[in-house]
C-alpha cells in the first residue's frame, strides 16, 4: 500500500515537472516570436517599409506564418492577433504615413490579422503533413506562404475599403496590387529559407504539430 502510494506520488511530481517545462519553453517561444513582430513594428524599415502615398510594404506577417508552420495553427492564430495589435499601437503611436491613422480602428489592423494567422497557420500545418520529398516540400510551402501573403493583403484592403471607402480607388488598389507582389515574392522566397534554416533546432515540434490524426499545438516535452 505504501509503495503504491509512493509510486503514484512520484508520478504525480514526474508529471508535474514536465508541464511546467512545457509551460515554460511554450512561453518562451511565444515571447521570442513576439518580440520580433514588436522588433520589426517599431524598428523603422524592418517591418515596415514606407512606399508610395502611405501604403507598406510588409514582411512583419513572416514570422507569423514561420511560428505557424512550426508550432500549429493556434499559435498562427496568437501571433496574428500580435502582429494586429503591434499594427494598431504604432498606427496609434507613430504613425508614417496617410493610412495610418485608419489602422487606429482594430476592424483594420486587428481582425484582418487574426484571420491571416488563423489562415496561416491551417495552410502551413497542412503542407508540413503531405508527405513528400524535401524539394517537393519547399516548393510547397513557397507557395503556401504566397497565398497566405494574398489572405494578409487582400483582407486588409478590403477591411479599409469597407470602412473608409473613400480609399476604395483604383489608384490605391494599383498601390496595394503593386505592394502585393513584392511581398508575395518576398515570402515565396524567405519563408523556405527561413524554413531550412529552422528545420533542425524545431524537428521536435514540427514532427509533433503534424501528428497524422489531428492538428494541435506542438507538445514540449
Amino acid at each position: 500500500m505504501l509503495f503504491s502510494i509512493t509510486n503514484i506520488f512520484k508520478e504525480l511530481i514526474k508529471n508535474t515537472i514536465m508541464e511546467t517545462k512545457k509551460l515554460v519553453r511554450t512561453i518562451a517561444l511565444d515571447g521570442l516570436f513576439i518580440a520580433i513582430l514588436v522588433i520589426m513594428t517599431f524598428v523603422p524599415y524592418v517591418g515596415f517599409i514606407p512606399f508610395f502615398f502611405g501604403v507598406s510594404i510588409t514582411i512583419i506577417h513572416i514570422p507569423v506564418i514561420i511560428g505557424a508552420l512550426f508550432l500549429g495553427w493556434k499559435k498562427g492564430l496568437l501571433y496574428g492577433l500580435a502582429f494586429g495589435l503591434a499594427s494598431l499601437i504604432k498606427a496609434a503611436t507613430a504613425p508614417a504615413g496617410v493610412l495610418d491613422p485608419c489602422f487606429v480602428n482594430p476592424l483594420i489592423s486587428v481582425l484582418p490579422r487574426i484571420l491571416f494567422g488563423l489562415a496561416a497557420g491551417l495552410l502551413m500545418v497542412g503542407v508540413a503533413k503531405l508527405k513528400t520529398s524535401q524539394v517537393a516540400k519547399i516548393f510547397l510551402i513557397s507557395g503556401a506562404s504566397v497565398i497566405a501573403t494574398v489572405i494578409h493583403t487582400v483582407s486588409v484592403f478590403f477591411a479599409l475599403g469597407l470602412i473608409h471607402q473613400e480609399f476604395l480607388t483604383w489608384e490605391i488598389a494599383l498601390l496595394f496590387g503593386t505592394n502585393l507582389l513584392i511581398e508575395m515574392t518576398v515570402a515565396a522566397l524567405l519563408t523556405p529559407l527561413l524554413y531550412k534554416s529552422l528545420e533542425k533546432p524545431f524537428a521536435n515540434y514540427l514532427r509533433k504539430n503534424t501528428d497524422a490524426d489531428k492538428i494541435e499545438n506542438v507538445d514540449y516535452e
